[in-house]
């Protein structure tokens, strides 16, 4: 990602800003190369580059291709450099893929990961980070453009920025509350200073915040994780949504049955408290748990405990 954003920030010299991304596997390690159509380096300058210990700008501190450099050791990546003759570099990373599961690849195929960011560089290098996974992806620059476009019923997740400028991962996590999606998963992206208000975000529900700069597979990680925790609520939505339409059938008299049946009477118990004859009641109990897909006393109980705590919340 820092890699990307160098280049599209050095290409803006140019006049004309030229950016080009590439990701191709190579046996074990995927290939990425980025290049940009920036100024012509000098000897001096492209020496400074590869070694990566300061800018090629004179007031420059080099800390963007110094952090590049060191994220590339950290994983066993080999990280080259290359003087293009019209001006610009070219950059080749070589990395060893990450490990993934299964599970994961059958998840992928009707999911989606949305991913939430005002910085447009940052949210295109993440896109093609989580792309070459095996993830589908939407990246939104701002959280209008989320709330307004997306399509919140495909199951999936959310990666957003904490801070942005239109509105807060909070007050973003809270409009989805309003409109019914607080089982959907959210991942926060926090800066150092903006922990405390990732920490509150967890605490209405978020799943959770990875501290900025992420490591890659610590997100793929998590998101995954995200992905499967959203598939079970919203099995979990749809499956109250559906006990809530059948209990609407339900008349009156039918539901004053059943809430007596799972509070453990007989029919015959039943019949003397509601001042009914036991085959009325015989034919009450029946044709509610026909309507609500109940076969047992314990299923009878179990929708009503859904449906009282879906009302009380």
């Amino acid at each position: 990602m820092n890699l990307i954003r160098n280049a599209a920030a050095a290409s803006k010299e140019s006049g004309r800003p030229k950016l080009g991304v590439s990701l191709e596997p190579a046996g074990k390690r995927w290939k990425v190369t980025v290049w940009n159509n920036g100024l012509v380096l000098s000897d001096e300058q492209f020496t400074r580059l590869e070694h990566a210990a300061e800018s090629t700008k004179p007031e420059g501190l080099g800390l963007g291709l110094s952090i590049v450099r060191e994220i590339a050791d950290m994983h066993s990546a080999s990280l080259h450099f290359e003087r293009l003759a019209k001006g610009g570099v070219r950059a080749e990373l070589m990395i060893d893929r990450l490990a993934t599961k299964d599970p994961e690849k059958k998840i992928n195929e009707y999911t989606l990961i949305r991913l939430v960011d005002d910085d447009e560089s940052l949210l295109f290098s993440t896109k093609i980070l989580l792309e070459a996974l095996g993830w589908k992806v939407a990246a939104y620059n701002s959280p209008t453009e989320f709330l307004v476009r997306d399509n919140l019923s495909i199951p999936g997740c959310a990666v957003l920025d904490v801070r942005m400028p239109q509105m807060t991962g909070l007050e973003v996590q809270e409009m989805l509350i309003e409109r019914g999606f607080a089982h959907f998963p959210l991942i926060f992206l926090s800066g150092h200073g903006d922990i405390q208000m990732a920490v509150n975000a967890m605490s209405k529900g978020a799943l959770t915040f990875l501290e900025k700069p992420v490591d890659p597979e610590r997100l793929n990680q998590e998101i995954t994780r995200a992905v499967e925790l959203g598939i079970r609520r919203a099995e979990e939505v749809n499956e109250l949504n559906a006990l809530k339409r059948r209990y609407r059938q339900l008349t009156n008299r039918e539901k004053e049955v059943l809430s007596l049946v799972a509070e453990g009477l007989t029919n015959k118990e039943i019949a003397d408290r509601l001042e009914l004859s036991v085959p009325t009641i015989k034919m009450h109990r029946s044709r509610a748990s026909e309507k609500l897909a109940t076969d047992s006393v314990a299923e009878i109980t179990r929708a009503l405990i859904l449906l009282n705590e879906a009302t009380a919340k």
